[in-house]
């Protein structure tokens, strides 16, 4: 299979044939049950009418994905990470070996790509054992639809800790329709496989926030938080941040609040952790440059274009392609590099302040990709199922059309949840904010590395999720009270 990807690298792939308490009183505008009231005949009712739809929603949610992929031709599908990932993934079902190389005896070498993703194709190539790289290529996308189908659903739930069933419903459309979700699970890239761990964590951080016996949640979400780092390392600060803000929340019993960040923190680096040794201790001196330096001052350039005559050599996104010196910079270490980018703001303070307190995050939240297929394409396409069918063309372009507006009540809601944090639980309180805190950090770290919006597709869910929490507080409609699911609900 490895070597097809050598032999024909253009190959186009086509298409196979003060919130109460549970004793308070509830607002009659609330219009929910009380725990007293909830008959056996309320509960079949509710439990099935909520299997229904979430049966419903997973089947076209997975449907929808699957014909994207069926209707899609992309022009070679495994180029630059796709390529890099799959190769790793042959070489450690094949050779044992963590390896971008070709041919008979391959070694573990050093690489930026993170173990995750690769092992999680490395399976797949084990399970399945395909015969081509095409037959490779839709298993994996096959895949990875119903992990973004099962993604759709934990939305449901995850908005159901704070909203009624028709606003948390509302969340888990738009997350069903995303373009920009749907058309990541026809390239094999991390995204999909992160967006879904990601997910998973939250929840169960949610639950563990919520329920009186905490520890074995916190582990559970501490190890999901762990295989989601493996996928994509950006993430590894943010178990410390979670974990401080546990601490902070539980002060009162210190020993608990002790107890609690030492769970998070272990299981969230008990994978992480030894990767990182054995990559440093294994090719102590032979490391290329890292990731990290790359895209620190990658993401220096204003717009991702280099500032020269030749800058649309290769367009926005590749600055590194046209800059001479970039090399020599980025191979000078972090010393160089943030003598650079100091050189630049004391030439130009007003440009690139503005660059990284507005541009970097109008560029991360924005819609178009920066470099590949432009438009909701990572990866150049002769054509979209969007461009073949109607209505789901029609669909598009209403997200598209929604989708600043989406940002912008993604700001307002989460600014409203802290006006109004008196109107929640402290358990509600605790759980939003760590869903802010996780925002606000991938925010952050990409307004200091390069905010590509292909990074903040993983975040869709939440976005959307907090966006309709701010139309529920704008409208009047008041949030879901408990802070819980209920029997009812469940």
């Amino acid at each position: 299979m490895l070597n097809e990807m050598s032999d024909s690298p253009s190959q186009s792939i086509e298409a196979p044939t003060n919130i109460s308490e549970p004793n308070s009183p509830v607002s009659p505008v609330n219009n929910f049950l009380t725990p007293s009231s909830i008959t056996l005949k309320h509960f079949n009712k509710v439990r099935w009418r909520t299997l229904l739809f979430i049966t419903i929603l997973f089947i076209v949610s997975f449907q929808l994905r699957w014909w994207y992929i069926k209707g899609t031709t992309m022009i070679k599908p495994i180029r630059a990470d796709a390529w890099e990932y799959t190769a790793i993934a042959y070489n450690l079902a094949e050779h044992g070996a963590y390896s971008t190389d070709t041919g008979v005896e391959v070694k573990s070498k050093p690489n930026a790509r993170d173990p995750g993703y690769p092992i999680f194709l490395a399976g797949i190539i084990k399970a399945t054992k395909p015969r081509t790289l095409k037959e490779f290529f839709y298993t994996t996308a096959w895949i990875q639809s119903i992990l973004g189908a099962t993604t759709v659903i934990i939305s449901y739930f995850l908005a159901r800790f704070f909203l009624p069933p028709v606003w948390s419903g509302a969340v888990s459309v738009l997350t069903m329709l995303s373009p920009h979700l749907i058309s990541m699970t026809n390239y094999v890239l991390a995204e999909t496989l992160f967006t879904f761990l990601l997910q998973i964590a939250l929840i169960l951080n949610l639950f563990a926030i919520k329920k009186k016996n905490k520890s074995w949640l916190l582990a559970g979400a501490g190890f999901a938080f762990g295989l989601a780092m493996c996928v994509k390392s950006v993430l590894q600060l943010f178990p410390i941040a979670l974990a401080a803000m546990i601490f902070f929340f539980f002060r009162h019993k210190r020993k608990n609040a002790i107890k609690y960040s030492i769970i998070l923190l272990t299981t969230s680096f008990i994978l992480f952790a030894p990767w990182k040794i054995w990559i440093h201790f294994a090719f102590k001196g032979t490391e290329s440059p890292s990731l990290l330096k790359a895209t620190l001052y990658v993401g220096s350039y204003i717009g991702l274009v280099y500032d020269s005559e030749n800058q649309r050599k290769y367009g926005r996104g590749m600055p590194y392609r046209d800059d001479p010196n970039y090399d020599n910079v980025v191979n000078g270490g972090y010393g160089s590099i943030f003598e650079e980018i100091g050189k630049r703001f004391r030439e130009n303070p007003i440009d690139y302040s503005s660059w990284y307190l507005l541009g970097k995050p109008a560029m991360f939240w924005g819609w178009t990709m920066v470099h590949g297929g432009g438009d909701i394409n990572v990866y150049p396409n002769l054509y979209t199922w969007y461009d073949r069918n109607r209505l789901m063309n029609l669909t598009k372009k209403l997200m598209q059309l929604l989708h600043p507006l989406i940002i912008i009540l993604m700001h307002f809601g989460a600014v409203l949840f802290i006006i109004r944090r008196a109107n929640y639980s402290k358990t509600q309180f605790i759980m939003m904010s760590s869903i802010l805190i996780l925002l606000i950090y991938f925010l952050a770290i990409h307004t200091i590395l390069v905010p590509a919006p292909r990074y903040s597709i993983p975040l869709r869910p939440l976005v959307y999720f907090i966006a309709v929490l701010g139309i529920a507080e704008l409208t009047g409609k008041p949030v879901r009270k408990k802070g819980s699911i209920d029997a009812a609900d469940q």
